[in-house]
């Protein structure tokens, strides 16, 4: 499999990335009442949910988003990208170990809450591109000033994940239910 197919693969990937992500109202600045509202809010944010998105369905490879998000704001906490590459393209682990994302996610290497990971799968190989711990402000911002994820408000302490996932769906990202996941060799990867 060629470089160029590899990179508008990744690009495939960013351009999904690339969405306006509003934020979910939290600023430092704001005030700490401890009204039952808030405390059932944050009851709710000590749970992850996540939703699973078929951002493309090629001849070449099938891709995958999972947004993760807490129950009770809606706050992201972490996407995952997963590419499934068919061994009949001629693409080898090797190459996708080897294959330096930093050309298509500027400072990929740098991020401390970013990894990637390439898996056997059969018939196919599954490259698992993971943005952890995105309900800290900091790694959020970096996302954003590398033009990885786009903020609607860079002030915010956090972003809503509700406004990812639409953003995803008006692209044509298709999600993917529940009954699905193991079809399709994800849920060891959730």
């Amino acid at each position: 499999m060629s470089k160029k197919l590899i990179v508008a693969i990744f690009i495939a990937a960013l351009a999904m990335m690339l969405v306006a992500c509003g934020g979910s109202g939290s600023n430092a600045s704001s005030s700490s009442s401890s009204s039952n509202a808030s405390q059932s809010k944050n009851v709710g944010d000590s749970i992850t949910m996540h939703e699973v998105y078929c951002i493309d369905d090629a001849d070449t490879y099938d891709e995958y988003q999972i947004v993760y998000f807490t129950a009770g704001s809606h706050t992201l906490k972490s996407l995952v990208d997963i590419m499934q590459m068919p061994k009949s393209t001629g693409v080898t682990q090797e190459y996708l170990e080897d294959f330096d994302l930093d050309t298509i996610y500027p400072n990929f290497s740098k991020f401390s809450f970013a990894s990637k990971a390439v898996y056997d799968d059969g018939d196919y190989y599954s490259v698992v591109i993971r943005f952890d711990d995105l309900d800290v402000k900091e790694n959020l911002l970096q996302l954003h000033d590398n033009g990885i994820l786009e903020l609607v408000n860079r002030n915010v302490d956090n972003a809503d994940a509700d406004s990812l996932m639409s953003a995803m769906e008006k692209g044509g990202a298709q999600k993917v239910s529940l009954a699905d996941y193991e079809k399709l060799g994800l849920t060891k990867y959730l």
